[in-house]
C-alpha cells in the first residue's frame, strides 16, 4: 500500500497484521503532487489560486488545484507518480523481488490508480503482452464504477471528476505504456533509473515467472505466475 505520512522509503518497518505484514510506500504523497500540480498550473490560474489562499478561501483554491488534476487524467497522474516516486517504486520492486515476501498484495485507497500503475510496470518488466495488461487494469473499472466505488472516490476528493477517476480505461495504459517508452527508454530502462538495475530485474523474473528470464531480455512470451490485485 501507498499511504503513508512518511515521506521516507528505506526507514518504513514492516507492521504486523495477523499473519502478515503490511508494507506502506508513499506513491506522490500530498506535498509532492500539490508541487507537481502547480508546476503544470498556468500563470493566470495560479494568481486565483493566490488571491484565494490570501484572502482565506482555502476551498476556493484547493478546488482551482484538483481542476488541473481534472485537467491531467489518470495518464497525468501516472505520469506524476513515474516522475516523483522513484525512491518509493523502487522500493516495492525490490520487495516483490525477494521470494521471501510471497505471495504479495498490492493496493491503495481505491486500488485502482496507484496499484494499477506498480502492476502495470511490473507485468509489463516481466515482458506480458500489452493486450493481457489492458485488459488486467480494466478489470478495475467492475468495482471502480460502481455505486460503492464511486462513493468511495468522493469520499477521498469529491472535487475530482469521479466518472473519469472511477473509470480504467485501456488508453490509460497505452498512454502510460508510451510515456515510459518515449520519456525514459522503455520499462527496464526507467526501472534502473530509479535503482532498480538488471540484476534486480532478472531476480524479479526469476521470482514470478516460470522460467528464468535472464536471458530472454525483449522477448515477450514467457507467462508470469499469477498475480492477484485486489
Amino acid at each position: 500500500s501507498n499511504r503513508s505520512s512518511s515521506s521516507s522509503v528505506s526507514s518504513a518497518e514492516p507492521l504486523q497484521y495477523n499473519a502478515a505484514r503490511l508494507f506502506r510506500f508513499p506513491l506522490a504523497p500530498k506535498s509532492t503532487m500539490a508541487r507537481a500540480l502547480w508546476a503544470r498550473t498556468a500563470a493566470g490560474e495560479r494568481l486565483g489560486v493566490v488571491s484565494a489562499c490570501l484572502t482565506g478561501r482555502v476551498r476556493e483554491a484547493k478546488k482551482r488545484m484538483l481542476s488541473v488534476m481534472n485537467s491531467l487524467g489518470l495518464s497525468g497522474l501516472n505520469e506524476i507518480i513515474l516522475a516523483h516516486s522513484g525512491p518509493a517504486l523502487c522500493a516495492i520492486f525490490k520487495l516483490l523481488a525477494d521470494r521471501q515476501n510471497h505471495p504479495v498484495m498490492i493496493h491503495c485507497s481505491h486500488g485502482k490508480d496507484r496499484t494499477g500503475l506498480v502492476v502495470t510496470l511490473l507485468l509489463a518488466a516481466l515482458g506480458t503482452p500489452r493486450a493481457r495488461i489492458v485488459e488486467d487494469y480494466c478489470a478495475s473499472a467492475q468495482h471502480g464504477q460502481s455505486e460503492a466505488g464511486k462513493e468511495r472516490m468522493r469520499q477521498i476528493n469529491p472535487h475530482l471528476d469521479i466518472e473519469h477517476f472511477t473509470s480504467a480505461p485501456p488508453e490509460v495504459v497505452h498512454s502510460t505504456l508510451d510515456h515510459v517508452e518515449q520519456q525514459y527508454g522503455g520499462v527496464a530502462r526507467y526501472l534502473e533509473s530509479i535503482g532498480f538495475g538488471p540484476k534486480w530485474l532478472a531476480a524479479l523474473r526469476a521470482a514470478l515467472c516460470d522460467q528464468d528470464l535472464a536471458s530472454l531480455e525483449g522477448e515477450s512470451s514467457t507467462e508470469p505466475r499469477e498475480i492477484t490485485r485486489l
